[in-house]
């Protein structure tokens, strides 16, 4: 009995030990089981490092999804990288042994960085060029502003392209700005804007007469700060301050002067040819002389009404008509009269100062004009402006406004106002206005220096000149210059305009010159305040 129970303990021993082994083998036959965290975050721009871990002694790894720039090591199970891209990825990990894979999901959150911009900080440009600058940023911004940029540039908020064409020389700090949903980035761009040489655009043909005082005044465009003239013939002498050359000459002949406007960007030259001749007729004005404007082409001493289209004809071959423009009627026979060689304006109906005009508006015939020396004699009661809305004036307007009503830009130069403003005391100002008119008058320009008080003027006869060259208009009373303009097509007035609904710019009172149909002459007054006119003239080269 006792060898069975010492047989039966060895074999329930055996037995047990078979059953630990077996049970220990079934253990090491499972699949791994992924046990790693399920959730990580980490910053954009950082070095990423993240270890799969899993149980039952996994051979392999692998992870799927993962964002660019991050890879794993499949016999480790490290993943590792730089994160370059912002946003949520679910990440698909994996770890293998001989039996099978284990598998969980990793949510990675990668969070992102506010832009920062990597463009240049310095750029240049040049006035009048076309400049363009790239905003470059990194961590993908979705807008772009700006801050202090020149007003004649631009900036597309998508895209960061900075462009225009530079107006104006110096330095600009821009501020740059690129944004994102986490923030923005910021940089100051140092913009360097460098000027033009100044461009002379004076007319480069003038003319006097000898023993007549002469004056030009150079004009250029891009701010030049100092002027000269070489080669100046005797009697003359240039202000190289403001570019005035002025003088009497003492002989005649041709002469051709060297013309300079200088700024800290270079030199601007044109040469001037002068022509000076002899002292003219005692009958031509000196105002016209002083230029050459030697041949009286428009005179009327008001002997009688045959140089009036008295009935409204609206024929050719008269100094002057009566139908007015725009849709306009006529001016009446009872609203003038000539007696002795002298026209009244006695005005029954308010004309806007428009009562005879050397052109037909509705005809489309008669007399304009493209520069000259316009002269009236005229007289008026000074103290009568209290009893009418208008006042008398001496005056010229665009012929291809008042035929077509033409609405983009017009011209209107006046010799000679007593302007009040209506029902007002006349202040004896002499008021003589070069007009810019555009877009249906909502834009409009006039010379700053149209208004000369203490002239003088009374209730005597005056002389009332204007002389008009390509480029200056000046104003004369009684022979004695009282004002200039001077304009360009390709730069500023001088003096400077005063203007409505538009900052300055060139070619200000150019259409004086570019007006196809030129200028036709007007004489007009108001009810209740008659003007005498003993003659106009007309002087041109």
């Amino acid at each position: 009995m006792k060898k069975k129970s010492w047989i039966f303990n060895l074999s329930l021993i055996a037995i047990i030990g078979a059953v630990t082994l077996f049970v220990s083998n079934c253990k090491k036959l499972d699949p791994p089981v992924v046990i790693s965290k399920t959730t990580v975050s980490d910053t954009m721009g950082t070095e990423f490092s993240y270890q799969i871990l899993a149980t039952n002694d996994p051979t392999s790894y692998n992870a799927t999804g993962l964002p660019s720039g991050v890879s794993v090591n499949t016999n480790t199970g490290l993943i590792n990288g730089m994160l370059t891209t912002a946003g949520t990825f679910t990440v698909e990990l994996s770890a293998t042994n001989s039996i099978g894979t284990g598998i969980k999901n990793l949510n990675l959150i990668v969070i992102g960085l506010a832009p920062e911009i990597t463009s240049a900080s310095t750029a240049s440009g040049t006035v009048g060029t076309a400049f363009s600058y790239q905003i470059i940023a990194r961590n993908n911004p979705t807008s772009y502003s700006v801050e202090d940029l020149p007003s004649s540039f631009s900036l597309d908020t998508g895209t960061g392209l900075i462009s225009g064409t530079p107006t104006a020389a110096g330095t600009f700090t821009v501020g740059l700005r690129a944004a994102n949903s986490i923030g923005t980035g910021t940089m100051n761009l140092k913009l360097t804007i460098a000027g033009l040489p100044p461009a002379i655009t004076s007319a480069a043909n003038a003319s006097a007469s000898v023993g007549i005082a002469f004056s030009y005044l150079i004009l250029a465009k891009n701010n030049p700060t100092s002027f000269n003239a070489t080669e100046l013939p005797s009697g003359l002498s240039v202000n190289t301050g403001t570019g005035l050359i002025s003088g009497t000459l003492a002989s005649s002949g041709n002469y051709n002067i060297s013309l300079s406007a200088i700024n800290s960007y270079g030199t601007g030259t044109l040469n001037l040819e002068l022509t000076v001749v002899s002292q003219p007729s005692p009958d031509v004005p000196l105002p016209a002389a002083s230029v050459g404007y030697n041949r009286l082409t428009f005179n009327d001493d008001f002997n009688s009404l045959s140089t009036i289209d008295v009935n409204t004809t609206k024929q050719a071959g008269y100094n002057w008509y009566t139908d007015l423009p725009f849709g306009g009627s006529r001016t009446l026979p009872s609203d003038y009269s000539i007696s002795d060689g002298v026209i009244t304006m006695t005005s029954t109906g308010w004309t806007a100062n428009w009562a005879l005009s050397s052109y037909s508006s509705q005809g489309n015939v008669g007399n304009a004009f493209h520069y000259g020396y316009f002269e009236a004699r005229i007289k008026f009661d000074p103290t009568l402006g209290l009893q009418s809305r208008g006042f008398p004036a001496w005056w010229s307007f665009s012929v291809k406004h008042s035929v077509q009503n033409y609405p983009t830009i017009w011209a209107e130069l006046d010799f000679f106002e007593a302007y009040t403003g209506g029902y007002a005391s006349y202040s004896g100002a002499f008021i003589g206005t070069v007009h810019d008119w555009r877009s249906n008058s909502a834009v409009h320009y006039q010379n700053s220096n149209n208004w000369i008080s203490g002239t003088g003027i009374d209730d005597q006869w005056h002389t009332y000149g204007c002389l008009w060259i390509p480029g200056r208009v000046t104003w004369y009373l009684d022979g004695v210059a009282l004002m200039t303009q001077y304009y360009s097509s390709i730069g500023l007035p001088y003096p400077q305009a005063n203007g409505s609904g538009l900052s300055n710019q060139v070619g200000v009172f150019n259409i004086l010159d570019t007006d196809p149909m030129g200028m036709l002459l007007i004489l007009g007054s108001s009810p209740g305040w008659p003007m005498d006119v003993d003659y106009v003239q007309v002087w041109q080269q």
